[in-house]
Formats: structure tokens, sequence, C-alpha cells
């Protein structure tokens, strides 16, 4: 469980903290996890909360940009299963939730995600709330004690709510390799490839990207 500095984020594509407008936020960001384990199986349910105000004042009044407070709530409810069967793995992950952005539960991949993740500016007096969900899985097997390889996939929407942008689409996959050249040291070679999808607002295809790399890991 943890309390941390409220993110207070405005990552919109409309501002929801116009000029003048006034931030307060008087509770913590919650986090929460849990981890259970029986036998070959692990289930991690997780959470997050987060809420703050943006409050209108005489100057945005005056200049028609915010004429009432805003409630920004964000929040995220997921878990992790894990299945060990023998010397493979699969690892399971879902999450949905509401404003993720504003709380920097972001995807740092996609800018069109950051901001399609995050509360909008309705009007002068309301906020559209953003939607998210993703889904992601990878299956892994340790061939040796010294080898072990992982492939990895995952997707994402994110729903903004405003008229004339549809939803934005991420998906993201990756293959590893972990070598094992002494105890805790480590030589780990991944390729990965992230899939944008199209543009929200035009439609044009936003296309992809893609690396390819290894690093030296030692635990001490």
């Amino acid at each position: 469980l943890a309390l941390l500095a409220n993110a207070q984020r405005d990552a919109g594509a409309i501002s929801i903290t116009p000029a003048g407008s006034d931030l307060d936020n008087n509770f913590p960001k919650i986090e929460a996890r849990y981890t259970l384990n029986v036998g070959g199986f692990t289930f991690i349910p997780f959470g997050g909360f987060q809420y703050f105000k943006v409050s209108a004042t005489d100057t945005t009044e005056a200049a028609a940009t915010l004429t009432d407070d805003l409630d920004i709530y964000s929040y995220v409810l997921g878990g992790v299963a894990k299945f060990n069967i023998g010397a493979a793995y699969i690892n399971l992950e879902g999450a949905w939730g509401q404003n993720w952005s504003n709380a920097n539960w972001d995807n740092g991949a996609n800018p069109w995600s950051l901001r399609a993740s995050s509360a909008n500016l309705d009007g002068t007096d309301d906020v559209s709330d953003a939607t998210s969900w993703l889904v992601g899985a990878s299956v892994g097997l340790n061939f040796t004690p010294q080898l072990k390889f992982e492939l990895g996939a995952a997707y994402r929407v994110d729903d903004a709510d405003i008229n004339g942008v549809d939803v934005v689409e991420g998906a993201a996959g990756y293959l590893q390799s972990v070598i094992t050249l002494a105890p805790g040291v480590y030589v780990i070679p991944e390729v990965g490839y992230y899939h944008y999808f199209d543009h929200p607002i035009d439609g044009d295809d936003l296309g992809y990207s893609w690396y390819a790399g290894a690093k030296w890991q030692i635990d001490f």
C-alpha cells in the first residue's frame, strides 16, 4: 500500500486547467496491490485512485474559460496472473480505469495515448472523462539454468470521449533471452516492436517503431 504525492497532471488535448484557475488536492494518490501464491499459481490484484479539483476563479469566469469547479477522478483496477508449468511459465495481465494520464499512469511510447487518457474540459463548466483498458501476456521457457527465453505482447485502448476524436490504440511485442554467465551476472538481448495504428483525428496510419539491443546486468 502506497500513499504518493498527488500528480494533479494536466495532459489533455483540451486543457482542464485554464490560465488563472486554481488546483487543489487534499488527498494523496493511493496505490495498492496484493500477492497471492498458491503452488505454481500467483495472482496479483492491484488498484489506484487519485482525486484533485480545478477551481474556477474571477479570472477564468471573466475570460469565460472556466465557470465552475471541476472534480478530476483517476482510478485503475487490474490484475496479473502467473502460471508455472514445469520449466515454462505464462503471465497474463489486464487493467481498466479512467483518466490515467492525470495520475501519471500513462503510456510513454505513444504521445497520443497520453492525451487520450486524460480528462478534458467540456465547455466551461464540465469535464469529459477518458476511459482506458489494456491486456498483455508473456510466455517463457527456462531452457537450461543458464538460458531463458521470453515472448510477450500487449494491446491498449484510450478513449478521450471527445467528438471527432477516435480511440487511440497501441500494440507492442518483444522477444528476449536471459543468458546467465555466472551467479548474478546476465546478458539480456532483446528485440521489440510498437504499432501506433491510426491518427485519432485524421485517420492516417501512424506507423510503427522497433528496436534491437542487449544489456549487461550484475546483481550484488
